[in-house]
């Protein structure tokens, strides 16, 4: 007499293989930009090779909500952040690859994913905050429209409270996901040209140039007469990093013109016009 093979165990083994399947890691040449599909999947990871200065930046573009993380040694089981649709690495990381974990969140499915080095990506403009939309073939004119820019992660806000996410596909494109219009920035970041025939225009004067800060810096404590240098701040206008003399490190980025917050260390600082001195939060300054 034969034996029938369960088919119960026919039936089970496919979906346990298929398990397996997306959370293998899957290789990834850099810098690298395409399109991704989890449906039917919680999440996929990508395997790339460390860059030489341990910088990368993984971020998710388009509709949907997402989250992303990197590891350096494997991939993550989960993200643990909520909802964060870009990841940066720290030069102070070990192991030979980076392994970029991606989340769905929401119901959709299906976005663009950009891994590439952080030094490789290039400097954003500065968008003002408040905005005048014009639409010529509707003689459409009207201000009140507003940017608010949190790290790269925008909301764009109309005068009647209608408001959309928006991120950057590009460093002169943005693609405001709620209201489905892609945006090219223009005139060094006071002009947006909608998809949809209009386009934005800031408001009020353009501001003065940034101080340029990047270089090496001494530090002042007043109260513990300290004075030394080996300090230093590098990057871009998008993103900056904060160097002590004994390595301790810093990201940072730009509140407004003449104010930097320096993350990590949990301190904001306010840029002389010339450049030449940074005034902190916890009473010390950094000149040069």
């Amino acid at each position: 007499m034969r034996t029938a093979v369960p088919l119960l165990i026919v039936l089970l083994c496919p979906p346990s293989a298929r398990a397996q399947d997306w959370r293998t890691p899957i290789a990834l040449d850099i810098p690298a930009r395409f399109e991704i599909n989890l449906r039917g999947i919680p999440s996929r990871c990508y395997q790339v090779v460390r860059p030489p200065d341990g910088r990368l930046t993984a971020e998710v573009l388009g509709p949907g909500r997402w989250n992303v993380c990197i590891g350096d040694s494997r991939c993550p089981t989960d993200c643990m952040s909520g909802e964060s649709r870009k990841a940066s690495t720290e030069p102070l990381t070990n192991g030979s690859h980076y392994f970029v974990m991606v989340e769905r969140v929401g119901s959709d499915a299906m976005a663009t994913l950009a891994v590439y080095p952080t030094a490789a990506n290039p400097a954003r403009p500065a968008l003002p905050t408040t905005w005048t939309a014009v639409v010529p073939a509707k003689n459409f004119r009207r201000g009140g429209y507003k940017i608010l820019d949190n790290g790269g992660h925008l909301t764009l806000t109309s005068p009647d409270g209608n408001s959309s996410r928006a991120s950057y596909s590009s460093a002169a494109t943005i693609v405001a996901t709620d209201w489905n219009a892609t945006g090219t920035i223009r005139a060094g970041g006071r002009r947006i040209d909608w998809s949809n025939g209009g386009y934005w225009e800031a408001e009020g004067p353009a501001p003065a140039p940034r101080p340029v800060i990047t270089g090496a810096w001494t530090a002042v404590i007043p109260a513990k007469s300290f004075r030394r240098g080996g300090y230093s701040v590098t990057g871009t206008a998008d993103k900056l990093r904060f160097l002590s003399y004994d390595g301790a490190s810093s990201s940072g980025r730009y509140l407004d013109e003449s104010t930097i917050v320096a993350e990590q260390w949990n301190v904001t600082g306010k840029i002389s016009p010339d450049g030449k001195r940074i005034d902190w939060s916890n009473a010390t300054y950094w000149e040069r």
